[in-house]
């Protein structure tokens, strides 16, 4: 059950930083403004890394039942999984080939 625990809580993390990364950079933008786009993409990569920090942090101080390998386990692969879905997926496919 721990290790369960764990390794939801690691899956967690990784995801809603993800998720607050791609929010914030997917936001709408003007092409005008390339150097704003370059400046948000590096803004959300240091508060997701700022993030995964201090959440890491406070579940290592707080969570006196984590099981640290199925936690970081889990992370890795929540973390990786977007560059594992392009090689075996259709993500970069086109509308043809992905109506096949």
């Amino acid at each position: 059950m721990e290790a369960a625990g764990s390794a939801l809580l690691g899956g967690l993390v990784a995801s809603s930083g993800l998720a607050w990364q791609a929010l914030r950079f997917f936001r709408p933008y003007r092409a005008a403004q390339p150097g704003a786009l370059l400046a948000g993409m590096l803004m959300s990569e240091v508060f997701k890394l700022l993030f995964f920090a201090a959440a890491f942090a406070l579940i290592f101080k707080t969570q006196k039942w984590l099981l640290h390998l199925p936690f970081l386990l889990a992370f890795i692969v929540v973390y990786l999984a977007p560059l594992l879905a392009r090689p075996s997926g259709r993500l970069g496919a086109s509308k043809h080939e992905r109506a096949e």
